[in-house]
Order: C-alpha cells, then sequence, then structure tokens
C-alpha cells in the first residue's frame, strides 16, 4: 500500500476562516465588518518553510555522510513531498544535510542552495525572503534547527542525539510565522 500525502489540507487548515464552508457559495461577497478576516485579495500569500534534521549518518566525523538508513530516509521524504510544490531547497554545507534533500531537489528539478550550517543570519534571511507562496525544504542539524526555529516561531523545540525523523513545518506571513506544525515522519523504528 503507498500512503500519499498533500498539502491542501494543511494549508485549507492554515488558512481557512471560522466560518464552516456552506453547501452553495453565495453569490455576492459579504460586507467585511469589524473582526472579520479581510478579502482574498489583501492577505499575504504564506509560504511554507519544512524543517528537517539530515538523515541518519554513517559516523561521528564532522562531514560524515549518510548511512543507508539515511539515504532511505532521504527517498521517503521526497515521496512524501512529491505533491507538496516544493521550489526552494536549503542544505548546510554537510554532505548529509544535501543528500537529504538531494532526492526532493532532484523530483521538483530544483538546485540545492547551500548555507553554512553556522551562518544562522544567512538561513533566517532565506527563509524570511521566501516569494509568496513558496514551499521550501530545509535540512540542518540538531544543534542547529532548534535556534532557528525558536527565530521564525518564537517556539522552542528539542532535538535528541538519535531523532532523525522530527520535522517543524513553519507557515511563514512575510517575514513572520504564524504557525508551527510538529510531526514525525518516515519512522524506521517502533515509535518511543
Amino acid at each position: 500500500m503507498s500512503l500519499r500525502w498533500s498539502w491542501t489540507p494543511l494549508i485549507a487548515f492554515a488558512c481557512a476562516s471560522s466560518t464552516p464552508p456552506t453547501a452553495t457559495p453565495p453569490t455576492a461577497a459579504p460586507p467585511v465588518t469589524s473582526g472579520a478576516l479581510p478579502s482574498a485579495d489583501v492577505v499575504p500569500q504564506a509560504s511554507v518553510v519544512v524543517l528537517v534534521r539530515h538523515g541518519e549518518k554513517t559516523g561521528n566525523e564532522p562531514d560524515a555522510g549518510l548511512s543507508d538508513l539515511g539515504r532511505a530516509r532521504a527517498q521517503c521524504l521526497a515521496n512524501m513531498l512529491v505533491d507538496a510544490g516544493v521550489r526552494v531547497t536549503l542544505s548546510s554545507e554537510m554532505a548529509r544535510t544535501r543528500d537529504t534533500v538531494e532526492p526532493t531537489a532532484t523530483r521538483a528539478a530544483v538546485a540545492v542552495e547551500a548555507i553554512a550550517a553556522a551562518d544562522q543570519a544567512a538561513w533566517l534571511h532565506r527563509m524570511r525572503h521566501l516569494p509568496p507562496g513558496t514551499v521550501a525544504l530545509a535540512a540542518a542539524h540538531s544543534n542547529t534547527l532548534p535556534p532557528l526555529i525558536w527565530e521564525l516561531s518564537g517556539r522552542e523545540v528539542k532535538i535528541g542525539h538519535d531523532d532523525y525523523d522530527r520535522m517543524f513545518i513553519i507557515t511563514m506571513v512575510g517575514e513572520r510565522a504564524s504557525n508551527l506544525l510538529t510531526l514525525r515522519y518516515c519512522q524506521t523504528a517502533p515509535p518511543r
């Protein structure tokens, strides 16, 4: 059995108004009153940043590559995001982060953009200045993801030494995060 994943429910949920849909669309737009959401033509289009830690690595050397399990996780990630509309892929200068996003980049026919792992300002600038409507995938490290997520969303996250299956989806409206969704993906071992 093959599982397919779609961004449509996530984006629809993130952008939905509190009013439930009606069976038939209204013939005229209701007037905007105090407290109502503005019309769609004045709401900026959100961009979505999907942040993951690199896949499992071969060892502890500074530029360790992906193990067979890490390569399988990278392929699983690409399968999961195949219909997500990824247009930007970001990685650090380390092979393991590049190799984590490479299958997704190949399917999306986009280049992998490398940003130095230690250059938090460059990471933040790139993610905060995505064109509206862009979906980006970024792979970083267990020690660099938490500060990035904090700066983007104001939420503290912890990533354990053996946590390779965490996914953080941040909806960005302009330079501000409007939502953070934390998931586990492509689990290769029983949940702890």
